[in-house]
């Protein structure tokens, strides 16, 4: 009898931990193909582009810049994401909370207190870092 209850209790720890690593997994998964870092583009009506949002550091969070149609930088501070919301703490200000939504690898939606989604687009560039070789 207390051999069959080990081994239950053995199949069940098993099960958690994989349900953990497969959890874990799959959030990196999410991370990866949201590649948040890069410039971000506010899609409005009839094609119209809107504000901008910079992101940088690593997947998961960072710094970032944002600045209205206009080009005016509004604010700056850090950000980070927090189960599916995206944390955006500003120098000097109070944190905002806002829901994201992934669409497709370059197609995002972010939606405040106000539950007014807002569609950003990544800006794509073709531009490749090239690292020098270290000296021999």
């Amino acid at each position: 009898m207390i051999r069959m209850s080990v081994v239950v209790t053995l199949g069940v720890i098993s099960l958690f931990c994989f349900f953990l690593l497969f959890n874990r997994r799959s959030r990196r998964k999410w991370f990866e193909n949201l590649s948040l870092p890069g410039e971000w583009v506010e899609q409005l009506g009839d094609d119209n582009i809107g504000g901008r949002i910079r992101f940088s550091g690593s997947l998961e969070n960072g710094k970032f810049e944002m600045e209205d149609k206009d080009g005016e930088q509004e604010q700056v501070g850090d950000w980070e994401i927090v189960r599916s919301d995206l944390i955006l703490t500003p120098v000097g200000g109070p944190a905002r909370q806002c829901a994201l939504r992934y669409f497709k690898p370059g197609v995002i939606s972010l939606s405040g207190e106000d539950e007014i989604a807002v569609l950003y687009h990544k800006v794509g560039n073709n531009v490749i870092t090239l690292i020098p070789a270290p000296p021999k």
